[in-house]
């Protein structure tokens, strides 16, 4: 019964691990991450940043769990979606999802001193982080980082050779275009 339990325990561990490593290295690098950079760097959120930093800190809170339910919502929702056969708009709602969930992260990282002063927030961001610590220190999660990466190598080659063979095929084309006129 305990051989049972163990495999089940892994079998839990590695479906969760798969989505983590799935949304972390492949979305959030691919898509989300160049999203909070942009996001980041304009000034119009430095206005922002300061507004924050003046509001309440239970107003805060409330603002920032709204939005951190709201975008893992719309996740949950669009693996649902995913997993009942309609994959082109769970697609779609998860990446619709992304700006908000740029914003979100930008608002936490801007506010995360405010928003640790609140005893279970601290005590639940710990035990949350410290379970992703557990998901990484695993030997499943390092072979997964392995293989993604390898695959993330392998699409950045190909959107290279993509780009590089788009590149000539517009450069023939504005050469024909002047050689009309």
């Amino acid at each position: 019964m305990k051989k049972v339990l163990k495999k089940l325990s892994d079998l839990i561990l590695a479906f969760w691990i798969l989505l983590y490593v799935i949304f972390e290295e492949l979305v959030w690098d691919l898509v989300a991450k160049p999203i909070y950079q942009y996001l980041r760097g304009l000034k119009l959120l430095y206005a922002v940043e300061i507004k924050v930093k003046s509001l309440e800190p239970l107003t805060l809170l409330i603002l920032f769990l709204v939005l951190f339910f709201l975008v893992e919502g719309l996740g949950i929702l669009a693996l649902s979606l995913i997993a009942q056969g309609n994959p082109l708009v769970g697609i779609a709602l998860y990446i619709a999802k992304l700006p908000i969930a740029a914003f979100t992260f930008w608002l936490f990282r801007v506010s995360k001193e405010i928003l640790m002063a609140f005893a279970w927030f601290k005590y639940s961001y710990e035990r949350l982080d410290y379970f992703i610590d557990v998901i990484k220190a695993s030997q499943f999660h390092q072979r997964i980082v392995a293989t993604v990466n390898r695959f993330k190598v392998w699409v950045k080659a190909q959107l290279g050779g993509i780009k590089q063979r788009l590149g000539i095929a517009v450069e023939t084309l504005k050469k024909s275009m002047r050689a009309l006129q």
